[in-house]
């Protein structure tokens, strides 16, 4: 579980519950329909399910997913029920 820190036309920040960490996820990796803007569905303070797609050690960077593709294993719970219907 995350919390949005920031929305921008390119993604929304996440802060991962509980911790300092805190990264990206990339419009591309909202839905797996096409979004057209962000701020239609995320506001700051939202929370919402998310997973760690990758981590750059490097740069010291984390990206978030929250396409329901990314959910589907993991029982009856969507992206519906944990951000709403995205369009």
């Amino acid at each position: 579980m995350g919390t949005v820190t920031g929305v921008e036309k390119y993604g929304v920040f996440i802060n991962i519950d509980n911790s300092k960490v805190a990264g990206l996820c990339h419009i591309s990796k909202i839905s797996d329909d096409f979004v057209k803007d962000v701020s239609k569905l995320f506001s700051i303070g939202q929370k919402l399910k998310t997973c760690i797609l990758n981590i750059d050690r490097e740069k010291e960077k984390i990206f978030f997913g929250l396409k329901q593709s990314y959910f589907e294993d993991e029982g009856n719970e969507t992206m519906k029920d944990t951000v709403g219907e995205v369009s």
